[in-house]
Protein backbone atom coordinates (compact mmCIF):
# COMPACT_ATOMS: atom_id res chain seq x y z
CA UNK A 1 0.00 0.00 0.00
CA UNK A 2 1.03 3.38 -0.47
CA UNK A 3 2.92 5.31 2.36
CA UNK A 4 1.41 7.59 4.87
CA UNK A 5 0.61 10.83 2.66
CA UNK A 6 1.45 10.06 -0.37
CA UNK A 7 -0.14 11.71 -2.61
CA UNK A 8 -2.18 10.30 -5.87
CA UNK A 9 -1.19 12.64 -9.48
CA UNK A 10 -2.51 12.58 -12.31
CA UNK A 11 -1.89 9.68 -14.84
CA UNK A 12 0.92 12.20 -17.20
CA UNK A 13 3.77 10.19 -17.76
CA UNK A 14 3.04 7.77 -20.48
CA UNK A 15 5.29 4.91 -18.99
CA UNK A 16 3.09 4.68 -16.19
CA UNK A 17 0.55 1.66 -17.41
CA UNK A 18 3.71 -0.37 -19.03
CA UNK A 19 5.69 -0.05 -15.62
CA UNK A 20 2.49 -1.56 -14.01
CA UNK A 21 2.26 -4.14 -16.28
CA UNK A 22 5.35 -5.13 -16.43
CA UNK A 23 4.91 -5.18 -12.62
CA UNK A 24 1.76 -7.41 -12.88
CA UNK A 25 4.01 -9.81 -15.57
CA UNK A 26 6.31 -10.47 -13.19
CA UNK A 27 3.82 -11.44 -10.07
CA UNK A 28 1.68 -13.73 -12.70
CA UNK A 29 4.42 -14.90 -15.30
CA UNK A 30 1.85 -14.67 -18.77
CA UNK A 31 2.52 -13.31 -21.93
CA UNK A 32 0.55 -10.76 -21.50
CA UNK A 33 -2.60 -12.81 -22.12
CA UNK A 34 -1.83 -13.73 -25.59
CA UNK A 35 -0.15 -17.55 -24.75
CA UNK A 36 3.00 -15.73 -27.36
CA UNK A 37 0.15 -16.28 -30.20
CA UNK A 38 -0.31 -12.41 -30.28
CA UNK A 39 -4.06 -12.95 -29.79
CA UNK A 40 -5.92 -14.27 -26.59
CA UNK A 41 -7.63 -17.36 -27.38
CA UNK A 42 -10.86 -19.03 -25.49
CA UNK A 43 -10.58 -21.64 -23.02
CA UNK A 44 -9.99 -25.14 -24.71
CA UNK A 45 -12.95 -26.74 -22.99
CA UNK A 46 -17.00 -25.92 -23.06
CA UNK A 47 -17.21 -24.51 -20.06
CA UNK A 48 -13.70 -23.67 -18.83
CA UNK A 49 -13.09 -20.60 -16.38
CA UNK A 50 -11.62 -17.36 -17.93
CA UNK A 51 -8.11 -16.68 -16.46
CA UNK A 52 -8.04 -14.80 -13.47
CA UNK A 53 -8.22 -11.18 -13.36
CA UNK A 54 -4.85 -10.43 -12.34
CA UNK A 55 -3.82 -11.96 -15.13
CA UNK A 56 -6.21 -9.97 -17.67
CA UNK A 57 -5.33 -6.84 -15.94
CA UNK A 58 -2.08 -7.58 -18.17
CA UNK A 59 -3.74 -7.29 -21.49
CA UNK A 60 -3.34 -4.01 -23.32
CA UNK A 61 -5.24 -1.23 -22.34
CA UNK A 62 -7.39 -0.79 -25.91
CA UNK A 63 -9.92 -2.32 -28.06
CA UNK A 64 -8.09 -5.15 -29.46
CA UNK A 65 -7.20 -5.59 -25.32
CA UNK A 66 -11.33 -5.70 -25.06
CA UNK A 67 -11.56 -7.92 -27.68
CA UNK A 68 -9.08 -10.29 -25.99
CA UNK A 69 -10.50 -9.82 -22.51
CA UNK A 70 -14.38 -10.88 -24.58
CA UNK A 71 -13.07 -13.90 -26.08
CA UNK A 72 -11.65 -15.18 -23.13
CA UNK A 73 -14.83 -14.44 -20.40
CA UNK A 74 -16.83 -15.31 -23.15
CA UNK A 75 -16.09 -16.73 -26.25
CA UNK A 76 -17.76 -20.09 -25.87
CA UNK A 77 -20.76 -18.43 -25.91
CA UNK A 78 -20.05 -16.52 -29.17
CA UNK A 79 -19.83 -16.99 -32.81
CA UNK A 80 -19.84 -14.66 -35.64
CA UNK A 81 -21.25 -16.68 -38.48
CA UNK A 82 -20.48 -15.14 -42.10
CA UNK A 83 -23.79 -13.93 -43.87
CA UNK A 84 -26.01 -14.49 -40.64
CA UNK A 85 -23.86 -12.22 -38.13
CA UNK A 86 -23.46 -12.69 -34.29
CA UNK A 87 -25.03 -16.35 -32.67
CA UNK A 88 -25.33 -16.26 -28.65
CA UNK A 89 -25.40 -19.31 -26.41
CA UNK A 90 -28.86 -19.54 -24.71
CA UNK A 91 -28.20 -22.31 -22.71
CA UNK A 92 -29.46 -24.84 -25.61
CA UNK A 93 -27.96 -23.54 -28.90
CA UNK A 94 -26.34 -20.40 -30.34
CA UNK A 95 -29.46 -18.14 -31.20
CA UNK A 96 -29.22 -15.84 -34.40
CA UNK A 97 -32.42 -13.89 -32.71
CA UNK A 98 -31.06 -10.48 -31.52
CA UNK A 99 -27.56 -11.35 -31.77
CA UNK A 100 -25.92 -8.11 -32.26
CA UNK A 101 -28.14 -7.21 -28.47
CA UNK A 102 -26.94 -10.32 -27.01
CA UNK A 103 -23.32 -9.92 -28.39
CA UNK A 104 -23.59 -6.23 -27.21
CA UNK A 105 -24.66 -6.89 -23.33
CA UNK A 106 -21.71 -9.69 -22.96
CA UNK A 107 -19.29 -6.66 -24.33
CA UNK A 108 -20.77 -5.14 -21.35
CA UNK A 109 -20.32 -7.39 -18.77
CA UNK A 110 -16.83 -7.41 -19.72
CA UNK A 111 -16.77 -4.10 -19.21
CA UNK A 112 -18.00 -4.43 -15.76
CA UNK A 113 -15.58 -6.83 -14.90
CA UNK A 114 -12.70 -4.45 -15.70
CA UNK A 115 -13.34 -3.12 -11.73
CA UNK A 116 -12.14 -6.66 -11.14
CA UNK A 117 -9.16 -6.20 -12.94
CA UNK A 118 -8.69 -2.96 -11.30
CA UNK A 119 -9.29 -4.27 -7.66
CA UNK A 120 -6.75 -6.76 -8.38
CA UNK A 121 -4.00 -4.02 -9.20
CA UNK A 122 -4.66 -2.09 -6.01
CA UNK A 123 -4.49 -5.18 -4.00
CA UNK A 124 -1.54 -6.39 -5.75
CA UNK A 125 0.21 -2.59 -4.19
CA UNK A 126 3.20 -1.32 -5.48
CA UNK A 127 6.18 -2.96 -7.29
CA UNK A 128 8.93 -3.70 -5.69
CA UNK A 129 12.14 -1.54 -5.27
CA UNK A 130 14.60 -2.15 -7.66
CA UNK A 131 18.26 -2.37 -7.05
CA UNK A 132 19.01 1.06 -7.65
CA UNK A 133 16.63 1.90 -5.06
CA UNK A 134 17.67 -0.69 -2.22
CA UNK A 135 21.34 0.11 -2.71
CA UNK A 136 21.33 3.54 -2.53
CA UNK A 137 23.54 5.14 0.52
CA UNK A 138 21.44 8.15 0.69
CA UNK A 139 18.59 7.82 2.62
CA UNK A 140 17.29 10.79 1.58
CA UNK A 141 17.37 9.99 -2.59
CA UNK A 142 16.16 6.79 -1.56
CA UNK A 143 13.20 8.30 -0.15
CA UNK A 144 12.46 10.42 -3.07
CA UNK A 145 12.99 7.33 -5.13
CA UNK A 146 10.46 5.31 -3.15
CA UNK A 147 7.96 7.98 -3.49
CA UNK A 148 8.31 8.20 -7.60
CA UNK A 149 7.79 4.55 -7.76
CA UNK A 150 4.45 4.51 -5.54
CA UNK A 151 3.30 7.90 -7.25
CA UNK A 152 4.09 6.03 -11.17
CA UNK A 153 2.02 3.22 -9.36
CA UNK A 154 -0.75 5.36 -8.78
CA UNK A 155 -0.39 7.14 -12.09
CA UNK A 156 -0.82 3.63 -13.34
CA UNK A 157 -4.16 2.46 -11.19
CA UNK A 158 -5.90 6.36 -12.48
CA UNK A 159 -4.83 5.61 -16.06
CA UNK A 160 -6.67 1.85 -15.53
CA UNK A 161 -9.56 3.35 -13.96
CA UNK A 162 -10.15 5.88 -16.45
CA UNK A 163 -9.35 3.37 -19.75
CA UNK A 164 -12.44 1.37 -17.90
CA UNK A 165 -14.88 4.13 -17.80
CA UNK A 166 -14.06 4.79 -21.26
CA UNK A 167 -14.52 1.52 -21.97
CA UNK A 168 -18.54 1.38 -21.68
CA UNK A 169 -18.61 4.32 -24.20
CA UNK A 170 -20.55 3.03 -27.56
CA UNK A 171 -17.60 3.44 -29.95
CA UNK A 172 -15.08 1.41 -27.46
CA UNK A 173 -17.47 -1.38 -27.18
CA UNK A 174 -18.76 -1.21 -30.88
CA UNK A 175 -14.51 -1.52 -31.22
CA UNK A 176 -13.58 -4.48 -28.72
CA UNK A 177 -17.16 -6.46 -30.54
CA UNK A 178 -15.09 -5.28 -33.85
CA UNK A 179 -11.91 -6.71 -32.92
CA UNK A 180 -12.96 -10.12 -31.52
CA UNK A 181 -15.04 -10.85 -34.80
CA UNK A 182 -12.06 -12.16 -36.70
CA UNK A 183 -11.51 -15.36 -33.80
CA UNK A 184 -14.87 -16.08 -33.36
CA UNK A 185 -15.60 -15.89 -36.73
CA UNK A 186 -17.57 -19.43 -38.55
CA UNK A 187 -18.44 -19.62 -42.07
CA UNK A 188 -21.84 -20.83 -42.72
CA UNK A 189 -21.75 -24.32 -43.23
CA UNK A 190 -19.55 -24.75 -40.07
CA UNK A 191 -22.80 -24.42 -38.03
CA UNK A 192 -25.56 -27.44 -37.72
CA UNK A 193 -22.97 -29.06 -39.59
CA UNK A 194 -24.54 -32.28 -38.09
CA UNK A 195 -27.05 -33.55 -39.85
CA UNK A 196 -28.04 -36.37 -37.42
CA UNK A 197 -27.99 -34.26 -34.22
CA UNK A 198 -31.20 -32.95 -33.36
CA UNK A 199 -31.61 -30.26 -30.26
CA UNK A 200 -34.83 -30.99 -28.31
CA UNK A 201 -36.24 -29.31 -25.43
CA UNK A 202 -34.45 -31.35 -23.10
CA UNK A 203 -31.54 -32.23 -25.02
CA UNK A 204 -29.71 -33.46 -28.11
CA UNK A 205 -30.74 -36.39 -29.83
CA UNK A 206 -28.22 -38.47 -31.87
CA UNK A 207 -30.89 -39.97 -34.88
CA UNK A 208 -28.39 -42.44 -35.83
CA UNK A 209 -29.22 -44.58 -32.60
CA UNK A 210 -31.15 -48.03 -33.89
CA UNK A 211 -32.12 -49.53 -30.24
CA UNK A 212 -34.56 -51.95 -29.90
CA UNK A 213 -37.07 -49.96 -28.26
CA UNK A 214 -37.58 -45.74 -27.79
CA UNK A 215 -36.17 -46.32 -23.94
CA UNK A 216 -33.25 -47.20 -24.91
CA UNK A 217 -32.08 -44.17 -26.85
CA UNK A 218 -29.55 -41.64 -24.63
CA UNK A 219 -30.32 -38.13 -24.92
CA UNK A 220 -27.64 -35.92 -25.12
CA UNK A 221 -26.63 -32.81 -23.08
CA UNK A 222 -26.49 -29.45 -24.95
CA UNK A 223 -22.92 -29.22 -26.40
CA UNK A 224 -21.47 -25.89 -27.71
CA UNK A 225 -18.96 -27.42 -29.68
CA UNK A 226 -22.17 -28.80 -31.96
CA UNK A 227 -22.26 -25.16 -33.35
CA UNK A 228 -26.22 -26.17 -33.59
CA UNK A 229 -28.45 -23.01 -33.89
CA UNK A 230 -31.90 -25.07 -34.49
CA UNK A 231 -33.97 -26.19 -31.54
CA UNK A 232 -36.85 -28.37 -32.16
CA UNK A 233 -40.39 -27.58 -30.30
CA UNK A 234 -40.85 -30.62 -28.64
CA UNK A 235 -38.82 -33.21 -25.35
CA UNK A 236 -37.52 -36.55 -25.85
CA UNK A 237 -40.08 -38.60 -23.74
CA UNK A 238 -40.33 -42.31 -24.68
CA UNK A 239 -43.55 -42.49 -22.60
CA UNK A 240 -45.44 -39.81 -24.10
CA UNK A 241 -48.02 -40.97 -26.07
CA UNK A 242 -50.61 -38.95 -28.53
CA UNK A 243 -54.23 -40.28 -28.47
CA UNK A 244 -55.47 -37.29 -30.17
CA UNK A 245 -53.26 -37.10 -32.90
CA UNK A 246 -54.16 -40.60 -33.52
CA UNK A 247 -57.41 -40.22 -33.95
CA UNK A 248 -56.66 -37.40 -35.94
CA UNK A 249 -54.27 -38.73 -38.48
CA UNK A 250 -56.50 -42.21 -39.11
CA UNK A 251 -59.52 -39.65 -39.97
CA UNK A 252 -57.81 -37.55 -42.40
CA UNK A 253 -55.16 -40.12 -43.74
CA UNK A 254 -57.60 -43.34 -43.56
CA UNK A 255 -55.72 -45.12 -45.92
CA UNK A 256 -53.16 -47.25 -44.02
CA UNK A 257 -50.29 -47.19 -46.61
CA UNK A 258 -50.64 -44.40 -46.91
CA UNK A 259 -50.52 -42.63 -43.40
CA UNK A 260 -47.39 -44.57 -42.98
CA UNK A 261 -45.48 -43.52 -45.69
CA UNK A 262 -46.37 -39.94 -44.04
CA UNK A 263 -45.35 -41.15 -40.78
CA UNK A 264 -41.85 -42.16 -42.77
CA UNK A 265 -41.63 -38.96 -44.66
CA UNK A 266 -41.71 -36.87 -41.86
CA UNK A 267 -39.51 -39.16 -39.68
CA UNK A 268 -36.88 -39.08 -42.81
CA UNK A 269 -37.43 -34.96 -42.35
CA UNK A 270 -36.10 -35.30 -38.79
CA UNK A 271 -32.76 -36.02 -39.96
CA UNK A 272 -30.57 -33.40 -42.64
CA UNK A 273 -30.11 -36.86 -45.24
CA UNK A 274 -31.54 -35.63 -48.67
CA UNK A 275 -30.92 -39.01 -50.31
CA UNK A 276 -34.55 -39.45 -51.29
CA UNK A 277 -34.27 -36.68 -53.76
CA UNK A 278 -37.92 -35.67 -53.29
CA UNK A 279 -40.47 -32.71 -53.72
CA UNK A 280 -43.52 -33.22 -52.11
CA UNK A 281 -47.34 -32.10 -52.82
CA UNK A 282 -50.03 -32.26 -49.95
CA UNK A 283 -52.96 -32.32 -52.46
CA UNK A 284 -56.84 -31.67 -51.45
CA UNK A 285 -59.41 -29.84 -52.16
CA UNK A 286 -59.92 -28.56 -48.62
CA UNK A 287 -61.08 -29.07 -45.48
CA UNK A 288 -59.93 -32.10 -44.99
CA UNK A 289 -56.71 -31.33 -42.71
CA UNK A 290 -53.47 -31.11 -44.42
CA UNK A 291 -52.78 -27.90 -43.28
CA UNK A 292 -53.55 -28.60 -39.69
CA UNK A 293 -51.07 -31.62 -40.22
CA UNK A 294 -48.48 -29.35 -41.82
CA UNK A 295 -48.96 -26.79 -38.64
CA UNK A 296 -48.60 -29.64 -36.04
CA UNK A 297 -45.17 -30.40 -37.94
CA UNK A 298 -44.30 -26.90 -37.49
CA UNK A 299 -44.50 -26.56 -33.76
CA UNK A 300 -42.92 -29.43 -33.38
CA UNK A 301 -39.98 -29.01 -35.63
CA UNK A 302 -39.49 -25.50 -34.32
CA UNK A 303 -36.49 -23.95 -35.99
CA UNK A 304 -35.56 -27.00 -37.79
CA UNK A 305 -38.30 -26.18 -40.07
CA UNK A 306 -39.19 -22.66 -42.36
CA UNK A 307 -41.97 -21.10 -44.59
CA UNK A 308 -40.96 -19.33 -47.30
CA UNK A 309 -43.60 -18.02 -49.83
CA UNK A 310 -44.00 -20.43 -52.94
CA UNK A 311 -43.22 -17.57 -55.56
CA UNK A 312 -39.45 -19.30 -54.60
CA UNK A 313 -40.17 -22.71 -55.88
CA UNK A 314 -42.32 -21.09 -59.29
CA UNK A 315 -41.28 -20.11 -62.77
CA UNK A 316 -40.75 -16.39 -63.73
CA UNK A 317 -39.32 -15.09 -66.68
CA UNK A 318 -37.94 -12.24 -63.92
CA UNK A 319 -35.95 -14.18 -61.94
CA UNK A 320 -32.08 -13.68 -62.35
CA UNK A 321 -29.78 -16.86 -61.72
CA UNK A 322 -27.38 -14.74 -60.10
CA UNK A 323 -30.08 -12.69 -58.06
CA UNK A 324 -30.79 -12.68 -54.64
CA UNK A 325 -32.50 -15.52 -53.05
CA UNK A 326 -33.35 -14.43 -49.43
CA UNK A 327 -35.73 -17.04 -49.00
CA UNK A 328 -33.23 -19.51 -49.92
CA UNK A 329 -30.30 -18.18 -47.91
CA UNK A 330 -32.22 -18.47 -44.42
CA UNK A 331 -32.45 -22.29 -45.17
CA UNK A 332 -28.74 -23.62 -43.85
CA UNK A 333 -29.88 -26.18 -41.06
CA UNK A 334 -33.91 -26.31 -41.58
CA UNK A 335 -34.68 -29.90 -42.69
CA UNK A 336 -38.67 -29.30 -43.26
CA UNK A 337 -39.17 -26.50 -46.20
CA UNK A 338 -42.98 -25.58 -45.82
CA UNK A 339 -45.05 -23.60 -48.60
CA UNK A 340 -48.91 -22.64 -49.11
CA UNK A 341 -50.19 -23.62 -52.65
CA UNK A 342 -49.14 -21.27 -55.56
CA UNK A 343 -52.34 -19.16 -57.79
CA UNK A 344 -53.88 -21.49 -60.21
CA UNK A 345 -52.21 -21.75 -63.09
CA UNK A 346 -48.48 -20.96 -61.58
CA UNK A 347 -45.22 -23.35 -62.79
CA UNK A 348 -43.13 -25.41 -60.56
CA UNK A 349 -39.36 -24.34 -61.45
CA UNK A 350 -37.79 -27.15 -62.10
CA UNK A 351 -34.39 -25.88 -62.91
CA UNK A 352 -34.24 -25.02 -58.69
CA UNK A 353 -36.35 -28.13 -57.64
CA UNK A 354 -33.52 -30.37 -59.77
CA UNK A 355 -30.89 -27.92 -57.79
CA UNK A 356 -31.99 -27.97 -54.30
CA UNK A 357 -32.84 -31.96 -53.94
CA UNK A 358 -29.89 -32.51 -55.92
CA UNK A 359 -27.62 -33.35 -52.74
CA UNK A 360 -25.18 -31.13 -54.46
CA UNK A 361 -24.18 -27.44 -52.62
CA UNK A 362 -26.06 -24.54 -54.00
CA UNK A 363 -25.12 -20.79 -53.97
CA UNK A 364 -27.39 -17.94 -52.98
CA UNK A 365 -26.72 -14.89 -51.25
CA UNK A 366 -28.56 -12.00 -49.24
CA UNK A 367 -29.70 -8.91 -50.48
CA UNK A 368 -26.83 -7.05 -50.55
CA UNK A 369 -24.53 -9.69 -49.51
CA UNK A 370 -22.04 -11.39 -50.98
CA UNK A 371 -22.70 -15.46 -52.34
CA UNK A 372 -22.15 -18.19 -50.14
CA UNK A 373 -22.60 -22.12 -51.04
CA UNK A 374 -24.15 -24.75 -48.53
CA UNK A 375 -25.65 -28.15 -48.91
CA UNK A 376 -29.32 -27.88 -48.40
CA UNK A 377 -30.46 -30.38 -45.72
CA UNK A 378 -34.45 -30.02 -46.34
CA UNK A 379 -36.94 -31.54 -48.21
CA UNK A 380 -39.44 -29.00 -49.52
CA UNK A 381 -43.45 -29.89 -48.76
CA UNK A 382 -46.13 -27.71 -50.66
CA UNK A 383 -49.54 -28.16 -49.56
CA UNK A 384 -52.13 -26.95 -52.34
CA UNK A 385 -55.74 -26.87 -53.22
CA UNK A 386 -54.43 -27.11 -56.80
CA UNK A 387 -51.55 -28.96 -58.62
CA UNK A 388 -48.73 -26.45 -60.35
CA UNK A 389 -47.94 -26.88 -63.79
CA UNK A 390 -44.92 -29.12 -64.25
CA UNK A 391 -43.98 -28.68 -67.92
CA UNK A 392 -41.18 -31.55 -68.38
CA UNK A 393 -41.88 -35.02 -69.05
CA UNK A 394 -38.49 -35.96 -68.37
CA UNK A 395 -37.29 -38.52 -65.39
CA UNK A 396 -35.32 -35.95 -63.51
CA UNK A 397 -38.49 -33.85 -62.54
CA UNK A 398 -40.88 -36.77 -62.18
CA UNK A 399 -39.07 -38.70 -59.84
CA UNK A 400 -38.55 -36.34 -57.48
CA UNK A 401 -42.28 -35.56 -57.29
CA UNK A 402 -43.98 -36.94 -54.44
CA UNK A 403 -47.88 -36.35 -54.76
CA UNK A 404 -49.86 -37.03 -51.42
CA UNK A 405 -53.74 -37.09 -52.13
CA UNK A 406 -55.79 -35.80 -48.78
CA UNK A 407 -59.13 -36.83 -49.95
CA UNK A 408 -61.58 -36.76 -46.90
CA UNK A 409 -63.13 -34.10 -46.43
CA UNK A 410 -64.23 -32.82 -43.13
CA UNK A 411 -67.90 -31.93 -42.37
CA UNK A 412 -68.81 -28.90 -40.53
CA UNK A 413 -70.04 -31.15 -37.96
CA UNK A 414 -66.47 -32.77 -37.16
CA UNK A 415 -65.06 -29.51 -37.32
CA UNK A 416 -63.04 -28.64 -33.79
CA UNK A 417 -61.55 -24.83 -34.12
CA UNK A 418 -59.36 -25.87 -31.23
CA UNK A 419 -57.98 -28.80 -32.76
CA UNK A 420 -54.58 -27.31 -33.45
CA UNK A 421 -53.85 -26.57 -29.94
CA UNK A 422 -54.69 -29.98 -28.72
CA UNK A 423 -52.68 -31.78 -31.42
CA UNK A 424 -49.75 -29.48 -30.39
CA UNK A 425 -50.05 -30.44 -26.34
CA UNK A 426 -49.38 -33.98 -27.75
CA UNK A 427 -45.91 -32.71 -28.91
CA UNK A 428 -43.94 -34.84 -27.07
CA UNK A 429 -46.14 -37.87 -27.97
CA UNK A 430 -45.89 -36.75 -31.73
CA UNK A 431 -42.09 -36.43 -31.70
CA UNK A 432 -41.68 -40.25 -30.72
CA UNK A 433 -44.84 -40.53 -33.75
CA UNK A 434 -41.89 -39.01 -35.81
CA UNK A 435 -39.10 -41.36 -34.54
CA UNK A 436 -41.07 -44.68 -35.15
CA UNK A 437 -41.23 -43.06 -38.89
CA UNK A 438 -37.57 -42.07 -38.59
CA UNK A 439 -36.69 -46.33 -37.91
CA UNK A 440 -39.33 -47.22 -40.29
CA UNK A 441 -37.75 -45.49 -43.04
CA UNK A 442 -34.13 -46.26 -42.12
CA UNK A 443 -35.74 -50.31 -42.57
CA UNK A 444 -37.62 -49.66 -45.77
CA UNK A 445 -37.05 -46.14 -46.99
CA UNK A 446 -39.82 -44.30 -48.54
CA UNK A 447 -41.31 -46.99 -50.94
CA UNK A 448 -44.24 -45.01 -52.01
CA UNK A 449 -47.60 -47.42 -51.41
CA UNK A 450 -49.45 -48.02 -55.03
CA UNK A 451 -52.06 -45.52 -54.30
CA UNK A 452 -49.04 -42.70 -54.10
CA UNK A 453 -47.67 -43.93 -57.74
CA UNK A 454 -50.88 -44.02 -59.23
CA UNK A 455 -51.71 -40.14 -58.20
CA UNK A 456 -47.89 -38.90 -59.20
CA UNK A 457 -48.69 -40.98 -62.64
CA UNK A 458 -52.30 -39.46 -62.87
CA UNK A 459 -50.64 -35.73 -62.21
CA UNK A 460 -47.95 -36.67 -64.91
CA UNK A 461 -50.67 -37.11 -67.43
CA UNK A 462 -52.60 -34.08 -66.76
CA UNK A 463 -49.60 -32.37 -66.97
CA UNK A 464 -49.13 -33.57 -71.02
CA UNK A 465 -51.88 -32.86 -73.10
CA UNK A 466 -49.64 -32.90 -76.13
CA UNK A 467 -48.72 -36.63 -75.09
CA UNK A 468 -52.87 -37.19 -74.85
CA UNK A 469 -53.11 -35.72 -78.08
CA UNK A 470 -50.75 -37.80 -79.92
CA UNK A 471 -52.29 -40.98 -78.27
CA UNK A 472 -55.84 -40.21 -79.49
CA UNK A 473 -55.37 -38.64 -82.75
CA UNK A 474 -51.89 -40.04 -84.16
CA UNK A 475 -50.47 -43.10 -84.61
CA UNK A 476 -47.15 -44.02 -85.56
CA UNK A 477 -46.16 -45.68 -89.09
CA UNK A 478 -43.13 -46.71 -91.10
CA UNK A 479 -43.42 -44.95 -94.17
CA UNK A 480 -45.86 -41.79 -93.39
CA UNK A 481 -45.30 -38.56 -92.86
CA UNK A 482 -47.74 -35.60 -92.10
CA UNK A 483 -47.17 -32.15 -92.77
CA UNK A 484 -45.89 -29.87 -89.36
CA UNK A 485 -48.81 -27.09 -90.26
CA UNK A 486 -51.10 -30.02 -91.00
CA UNK A 487 -50.79 -31.64 -87.34
CA UNK A 488 -50.32 -28.36 -85.88
CA UNK A 489 -54.09 -27.36 -86.93
CA UNK A 490 -55.09 -31.00 -85.52
CA UNK A 491 -53.39 -30.37 -82.39
CA UNK A 492 -55.06 -27.06 -81.86
CA UNK A 493 -58.67 -28.13 -83.02
CA UNK A 494 -58.42 -31.54 -80.03
CA UNK A 495 -57.28 -28.79 -77.91
CA UNK A 496 -60.68 -26.53 -78.64
CA UNK A 497 -62.82 -30.41 -78.25
CA UNK A 498 -60.65 -30.80 -74.54
CA UNK A 499 -60.67 -27.42 -73.29
CA UNK A 500 -57.19 -27.23 -73.45
CA UNK A 501 -55.07 -24.61 -73.89
CA UNK A 502 -53.11 -24.73 -77.06
CA UNK A 503 -49.30 -24.18 -76.97
CA UNK A 504 -47.87 -22.01 -79.68
CA UNK A 505 -46.57 -23.27 -82.93
CA UNK A 506 -43.27 -22.86 -81.67
CA UNK A 507 -43.75 -24.63 -78.33
CA UNK A 508 -45.30 -27.15 -79.62
CA UNK A 509 -42.44 -27.90 -82.33
CA UNK A 510 -39.82 -27.60 -79.39
CA UNK A 511 -41.93 -30.36 -77.81
CA UNK A 512 -42.07 -32.60 -80.29
CA UNK A 513 -38.42 -32.55 -81.04
CA UNK A 514 -37.95 -33.45 -77.59
CA UNK A 515 -40.01 -36.55 -78.03
CA UNK A 516 -37.52 -37.52 -80.91
CA UNK A 517 -39.82 -36.48 -83.50
CA UNK A 518 -37.85 -33.97 -85.79
CA UNK A 519 -39.14 -32.55 -89.32
CA UNK A 520 -37.39 -32.91 -92.43
CA UNK A 521 -37.90 -30.23 -95.19
CA UNK A 522 -39.66 -31.66 -98.77
CA UNK A 523 -40.38 -29.09 -101.49
CA UNK A 524 -40.31 -26.16 -99.37
CA UNK A 525 -42.65 -28.08 -96.59
CA UNK A 526 -41.33 -29.04 -93.17
CA UNK A 527 -42.93 -32.97 -92.43
CA UNK A 528 -42.77 -35.38 -89.34
CA UNK A 529 -41.76 -38.77 -90.82
CA UNK A 530 -43.20 -41.49 -89.33
CA UNK A 531 -46.09 -40.44 -88.20
CA UNK A 532 -49.85 -40.39 -89.98
CA UNK A 533 -53.16 -38.57 -88.36
CA UNK A 534 -56.03 -41.36 -87.45
CA UNK A 535 -58.71 -38.57 -88.99
CA UNK A 536 -58.20 -38.49 -92.49
CA UNK A 537 -56.45 -34.38 -92.10
CA UNK A 538 -54.01 -34.53 -95.37
CA UNK A 539 -51.21 -36.75 -94.84
CA UNK A 540 -48.48 -37.60 -97.51
CA UNK A 541 -46.97 -41.46 -98.32
CA UNK A 542 -43.18 -41.49 -98.18
CA UNK A 543 -42.12 -41.57 -102.08
CA UNK A 544 -41.10 -45.02 -102.80
CA UNK A 545 -37.48 -45.50 -103.39
CA UNK A 546 -35.65 -44.99 -106.47
CA UNK A 547 -35.85 -47.49 -109.59
CA UNK A 548 -32.41 -48.04 -110.65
Amino acid sequence: MPDDGAKIVPADQPDALEDLRQHIDGAVAVDAGTGGSGVAQPPDDDDGEPPPDRELATYDKSDKGNGERLIQRFGRALVFVDQNGWAVWDGKRFAYELGEGEATKLCHRMVEKLRDELKELRDLGPPPAPPTETEEPDPAIQGKMRLERIKEWERGLRAFEAFAVKSGDTPKVKGALEQARPYLAKPTRAMDGHPWLMTLDNGTLDLRQKPDSRAQMRLGGFRKANLITRLAGAAFNPDAKCPQFDRFINRILPDEEVRTFVQKLFGYCLTGDTSEQIFVIFYGEGKNGKSKLVDVMRHIFGDYAATIPVAVFLDGKDKKADGPKPSLAKLPGVRLVLMNEPDKGEALSEGLVKEVTGGEPIETRKLNKDPFEYRPEFTPVMVTNHKPIIRGQDIGIWRRVILVPFEVFIPPDERDPNILDKLVAEKDGVFQWLLDGLWLWLEEGLDPPAKILAAVEEYKRDQDPLGDFLEAETARMQGKRVTATALYEAYTKWCERNAVEPLKQNGFGRKMKDRGLRTIKSCGINEYLGLCLLDGLPQTAAPPPPDF
